[in-house]
């Protein structure tokens, strides 16, 4: 209230109508980067040096190196994990979730985005475009070279659907590791030090 509060009822209405074209871009075709295709056709891109993937190269990305050991992933740990260090407006993420959906994995419930850019302008954007399209995502705007984290944001599916309670789950069981018993790790020691001594 205290950021729509230094807008006139104009403006206000500005932004109520652009969400209502969003929505409706993305009910009409799901398969497009909506905001991300915006940003570069208005040449916003150009004078900020960013350049984003278009939506059908992604697409194929996510197709050729995402798709193929998914079900088996998500069947063995429950859930698979998306990052995408320079999400820029969502395009990756838009795109895996169409190709998820095609092979039978729902994304609200099986995949989990997780998100970063250093422009906040466009990690806002990416966090519109996964939250209008119920993606449980973590939008983070920060620097993934300086591993520094600014703004965290969760969208709507992420808390809907108990992400932080699966997340959770997923770091106690990494954490919960079988220790061998000591005669093997020993037998181990000595394998390795055979090894050196023949190398």
């Amino acid at each position: 209230l205290e950021i729509i509060g230094d807008y006139t009822e104009q403006e206000q209405d500005k932004f109520a109508k652009l969400l209502g074209l969003t929505i409706l871009a993305f009910e009409e075709d799901p398969e497009q980067d909506f905001l991300g295709r915006i940003y570069m056709d208005f040449g916003i891109g150009k004078r900020t040096g960013q350049f984003f993937t278009p939506y059908n190269i992604s697409r194929m990305i996510a197709t050729m190196l995402f798709i193929p050991n998914l079900k088996g992933e998500v069947e063995a740990k429950g859930f698979v994990r998306l990052n995408d260090p320079t999400c820029g407006a969502g395009c990756m993420f838009i795109a895996a979730a169409n190709a998820a959906r095609e092979v039978g994995v729902n994304p609200k419930q099986s995949i989990l985005f997780v998100g970063r850019d250093i422009d906040p302008v466009v990690a806002h954007m990416c966090y519109i475009q996964v939250s209008l399209l119920g993606l449980p995502a973590v939008i983070e705007v920060g620097d993934t070279i300086a591993a520094k984290v600014y703004e965290l944001f969760f969208t709507p599916f992420y808390v809907l659907f108990g992400w932080h309670r699966k997340r959770q789950q997923e770091t106690e069981r990494e954490v919960t590791v079988t220790v061998p018993p000591q005669e093997e790790v020993l037998k181990i020691g000595k394998q390795l030090t055979l090894f050196d001594e023949v190398v």
